[in-house]
């Protein structure tokens, strides 16, 4: 009984200082488990043409890796573009110029901000560069994320359903109930993952086709939030697109703006009553409350990735939940 105790003690000592070394990297290994748990299905494709696992896994983090890419090469063309005529000296000084007319106006007095430009320029380079270590240590953070994000990756594809299992087989409970425990969590997770990440991809990509028909600028920018909100009951990502159509309506553009808001609003309803329901169908969907939490704990929590990760772990939660209010639990004793 001594020997036994003193294991528990070590196990759970090395558990503890295992799990502090693995706080850090918490958002890029869940980020990752949750990605393999999406291309899974995909995974499982293409292993009806290729017979290597390593290879499949490797195929598909070179897509995950462009399409992770993709947006910042995006915006990295369309800053390219712009910031040259942008930074030009005279086109700068006369923009800063009709501003301070326009300041002038509403205020009704004179703020010298044309007179104090080289001051207000010195200040933000100086700004800058005291700022400059921390960016650059954001960066590299980035960087470091994104490498054990796809490492990670690479062994869910590979080895992630025997490490699920094995997880299982860990759960102190009677035999006969772990199998009803895994279904549990999967109905669950892929009820949250069908029913809120891929509904609000879907929405996310066709408003990014609205907001290019209409002529918004920024389309990575209000493509991303419109993702996000998305995933939030009730208004959804009509809290993105409703004000860029008010904001098409108000610079006298009727046509595209009254035509963004009928193209959403028909595309949230299609998304909402037809695929949203064939997507969980037979699962468990998220409660609202703990999609909107979900959302918005995990940004405050794990930045941009959060919004992804929140409602997953709510929803391993509720699947723990549910599992216990059902199924009469049963430790095992040997």
């Amino acid at each position: 009984m001594k020997n036994r105790a003193a294991f528990y003690v070590v196990l759970a000592a090395l558990a503890a200082v295992a799990a502090w070394m693995l706080l850090p990297f918490f958002g890029p290994i869940m980020m990752a488990a949750v990605v393999g748990y999406l291309l899974t299905p995909l995974y499982d494709f293409l292993g009806r043409r290729l017979r290597s696992p390593h290879l499949r896994a490797t195929l598909l983090l070179l897509l995950v890796l462009f399409a992770a890419a993709l947006p910042l090469l995006l915006a990295l063309v369309e800053v390219s573009q712009q910031a040259p005529a942008a930074l030009r000296e005279d086109k700068l000084v006369g923009i800063i110029s009709d501003a301070n007319v326009a300041i002038d106006r509403l205020l009704n007095r004179h703020v010298p901000i044309t007179e104090n430009l080289a001051v207000y320029t010195e200040h933000v380079r100086a700004a800058t560069m005291h700022a400059a270590p921390e960016i650059i240590g954001h960066i590299g953070r980035t960087a470091l994320d994104l490498v054990i994000f796809l490492y990670v990756l690479f062994f869910v594809f590979t080895e992630g359903r025997e490490a699920f299992q094995t997880f299982i087989d860990l759960v102190p409970l009677d035999v006969k109930l772990k199998p009803l425990l895994a279904q549990t969590i999967e109905s669950t997770m892929t009820g949250v993952l069908y029913g809120q990440v891929i509904t609000a991809a879907v929405i996310a990509v066709a408003g990014a086709i609205g907001y290019a028909a209409v002529g918004l600028p920024h389309l990575l920018l209000w493509t991303l939030l419109t993702l996000i909100a998305a995933m939030l009951p009730v208004l959804g990502g009509a809290v993105v697109w409703a004000p860029l159509a008010a904001s098409r309506l108000l610079a006298g553009h009727a046509a595209a703006g009254w035509g963004l808001v009928a193209y959403m609003g028909v595309l949230s309803l299609l998304v909402d009553h037809i695929l949203k329901p064939k997507l969980i169908s037979g699962r468990s969907p998220l409660h609202p409350l703990a999609a909107m939490f979900g959302v918005l704990g995990g940004l405050y929590l794990f930045g941009i990735t959060g919004f992804l990760l929140g409602p997953v772990l709510l929803g391993l939660l509720t699947a723990m939940l549910r599992f216990y209010r059902e199924m009469p639990i049963t430790i095992e004793t040997a």
